[in-house]
């Protein structure tokens, strides 16, 4: 009963953020971020946001998904956004982005002749 009640209040939290951010303009939201995100894409959208002129504050944490999890479900973090390696049981949770990953090497790398590596 403990932890509904506390599932319960953590719901509250948020949409008491959510609404006050998006009704007036104010408050504060905490996110925490994986690096693949965090160092480049969310600082971006933040700065898109001109959050000095709607009177916001928004904290934004980079860490490693594992991290990123621990704050989210400890409610230290409003919410986050992470790797799918990490269990979601217990989150709300929705799938963000979807995308393929990349190998980079030096062109003297052995494997930059291939034009097709697969994991073994």
């Amino acid at each position: 009963m403990v932890d509904v009640d506390r599932l319960f209040m953590g719901f509250e939290a948020i949409e008491h953020r959510l609404k006050n951010l998006r009704d007036l303009g104010i408050g504060r939201l905490n996110v925490a971020v994986h690096p693949a995100l965090g160092m480049s894409f969310m600082p971006r959208v933040l700065a898109d946001l001109d959050l000095a002129m709607r009177d916001m504050q928004i904290s934004l944490r980079v860490l490693s998904s594992k991290e990123v999890h621990q704050q989210v479900s400890s409610e230290q973090c409003d919410f986050g956004l992470m790797a799918d390696e990490m269990p979601v049981a217990g989150l709300e949770h929705s799938e963000f982005l979807n995308s393929n990953g990349v190998i980079v090497m030096h062109a003297s790398h052995p494997l930059a002749k291939r034009s097709v590596i697969t994991p073994r």
